[in-house]
């Protein structure tokens, strides 16, 4: 089937014949995917569907040419390169909403007039792994289409009035071994919110790191009050919670800011500081703990507020500065939608399989003309 391209992209396409851009769905645009995964990449074989909002993806046009993904960032572990045998991947439209996805694959696809599912091949044959460290989370997991099925030379021109964008990927056979490739994964769930820990902590003068938490993420709904803590410490510091609305710019800076020029070596600025609160640590045993409360706006401007924090531990001893700074953490609060969905079954063959948390999804790094 070939789909005939919108006038409106064709000044786009005719620089180079194609302008390549790289777009990421605007919920995980940042750092805060943190959910190791298992799937084909690090299990050998299978079969992944993940479903996307068209919505989400782009707003006029996107032409996709491929797509990559990136290790997770909790989890980040070394793995050895490897090739992934007989690898396919088809990109369609679905006939359901990321919410409504079902468990038995056939059922997400979208039917045409001889009940047959509209989808394409887009890549087929073996895939090469690098290498991966256990120090960066590149999107270095890249397919790049080579499959001419959409009649387009390689490339599929989404269009969202369709349905929504339904990817698929198989390897032949059932999984028996992890190789090491955990892809990062993010979730946006419609009944709770949920955070996540990223970046990198200092260390304090006694060589532990300070980490920070969400006790109560039932809580993390609009007009409710929830609870962030600090980990159990074994000493006491004079302590600041951070809160901003970034974590990747702070007024003209850019987020992450290392901070080994201002005597905090090891230390890194993870989340814009808009608000500092004060708070502080209690004797609990022979550790201390601190925490601080914050109240969530009543109303649906609420849903899908993202808070970033930080936390601040004034340390004499630890630096030239004085001073260490936890992780960041993002807070999600519960979303009016959910963009994405996966289900996942290790036995390639499997009608069904099973479907990750609500809103769960691979971080997918798209590729084409994305406007």
């Amino acid at each position: 089937m070939r789909m005939l391209l919108p006038l409106g992209l064709l000044p786009l396409l005719a620089v180079s014949g194609f302008a390549q851009q790289k777009k990421i769905l605007p919920a995980v645009a940042e750092r805060e995917g943190a959910s190791a995964n298992l799937t084909i990449f690090s299990q050998g074989a299978g079969r992944i569907q993940q479903m996307v909002d068209g919505n989400s993806l782009y707003s006029k046009v996107a032409v996709l040419s491929g797509m990559s993904f990136r290790m997770d960032g909790m989890t980040m572990q070394t793995a050895a390169p490897r090739t992934l045998k007989g690898f396919k991947m088809y990109v369609g439209y679905s006939s359901k909403t990321p919410s409504t996805m079902s468990s038995t694959f056939a059922d997400n696809w979208k039917l045409d007039a001889q009940q047959q599912p509209i989808r394409y091949l887009v890549y087929s044959g073996d895939l090469a792994l690098p290498a991966q460290d256990a120090v960066r989370r590149p999107f270095n997991v890249s397919v790049v289409f080579n499959q001419k099925s959409t009649g387009q030379d390689t490339k599929f021109n989404y269009d969202k009035t369709k349905g929504d964008l339904l990817i698929e990927m198989e390897v032949a056979g059932t999984a028996v071994t992890n190789y090491g490739y955990m892809l990062d994964a993010h979730a946006e769930s419609t009944n709770r919110g949920w955070y996540t820990a990223y970046g990198t902590a200092g260390k304090l003068s006694n060589a532990e790191t300070p980490r920070i938490l969400v006790q109560d993420d039932w809580n993390l709904k609009p007009g409710r009050t929830f609870t962030m803590s600090v980990s159990a410490l074994r000493a006491n510091y004079p302590s600041l919670m951070f809160l901003g609305v970034s974590g990747t710019q702070w007024g003209s800076l850019k987020l992450p800011l290392p901070l080994d020029t201002l005597g905090m070596p090891g230390n890194v600025l993870e989340a814009s500081t808009d608000l500092a609160i004060p708070f502080t640590l209690m004797q609990s045993g022979n550790t201390y703990v601190g925490s601080v409360r914050l109240p969530i706006p009543a109303g649906n401007q609420s849903l899908g507020l993202k808070i970033y924090s930080q936390a601040l531990f004034l340390d004499q001893k630890a630096n030239k500065f004085g001073a260490v700074l936890s992780q960041g953490m993002v807070v999600y609060v519960q979303s009016a939608s959910q963009t994405v969905q996966y289900v996942y079954h290790k036995d390639s063959t499997s009608k069904t399989g099973s479907k990750g948390n609500g809103g769960e999804g691979l971080v997918i790094q798209f590729e084409g003309a994305i406007l």
